[in-house]
């Protein structure tokens, strides 16, 4: 039964891709992605008069007041996009991925209809808090990396590596009890507190095959996450404006890992529920 699931994860990996000419499955992401580089470039645009009340502060609260010079800005900047995307994610993100699921649960051959965006809106109460719940649970994940002592990390590099290792690796296990949360509450009607137990249980039973959908964006992402975690080194041994391409290529690669992301998991869901599973 284990290999069959990793065999269903290879279909729906498969399916996905065949799905890609699409246009119309493209659209939720997309959309995620041109606001995402939208507020790339407000962000770099601080300094104008107009922008400073909104942008000032979060670099200031990321970066401090040195942040807002040149060229330390350029090391501030990716935690300050960052912190934009997790309040996307909570409210932009979880109306277009409702939409991509039955977008793809559409293109799979389950009759969801036209209105679509308009479905995905009715159940934003609900998206939303399972989006809060996840960025909750990610970011008390991600505080566990404070527990190993700075110094050490700092000083020692088996422990630095070995640190983002063990992060990276919880916050994939971590993520896929809750990844198909967006599926129960779109395809299955299922609200908030049904979602959070109907995710938890699909994911006991599929947990290596949801990891691995997971896993394999995180790996080919990473190169990419790494250096825009490095600021420092842009300031003081390259160009600081490079961060701006970095971040950008980091949004692109995102909306592709994510559109093959969602249609996996919706396939792989799909897959599971006429299992009767």
């Amino acid at each position: 039964m284990f290999m069959r699931s990793i065999r269903a994860v290879g279909w729906a990996f498969g399916s996905t891709l065949r799905h890609a000419g699409r246009l119309r499955l493209w659209g939720p992401f997309v959309l995620v992605a041109l606001v995402e580089a939208i507020l790339l470039i407000l962000l770099v645009e601080f300094h104008r008069p107009l922008l400073q009340p909104l942008f000032l502060p979060l670099i200031r609260w990321v970066g401090g007041e040195a942040a807002t010079h040149y060229p330390v800005f350029y090391q501030a900047l990716p935690a300050a996009l960052a912190r934009l995307e997790i309040l996307l994610a909570v409210i932009l993100l979880s109306w277009t991925t409702g939409a991509a699921t039955l977008l793809f649960a559409a293109a799979l051959g389950r009759d969801e209809g036209n209105d679509v965006w308009g479905r995905a809106l009715r159940r934003f109460p609900a998206l939303v808090g399972f989006a809060l719940v996840t960025a909750v649970v990610v970011f008390g994940v991600f505080q566990v990396g404070r527990l190993v002592p700075s110094e050490r990390i700092l000083h020692d590099g088996t422990i630095r590596w070995g640190t983002r290792a063990g992060l990276l690796g919880l916050g994939v296990l971590v993520q896929s009890f809750l990844v198909t949360g967006t599926a129960f509450i779109m395809l299955r009607g299922r609200s908030l507190a049904g979602a959070l137990s109907g995710s938890l249980a699909f994911g006991l039973r599929n947990l290596v095959p949801l990891a691995l959908v997971l896993a394999i964006p995180v790996l080919v992402k990473y190169p990419v996450t790494w250096l825009s975690s490095r600021g420092d080194l842009f300031v003081r041994k390259f160009v600081p404006e490079t961060m701006s391409t970095v971040l950008g290529v980091d949004i692109f690669l995102g909306m592709i890992l994510s559109f093959l992301t969602v249609g996996t998991i919706t396939a792989y869901f799909l897959w599971r529920q006429e299992e009767g599973r």
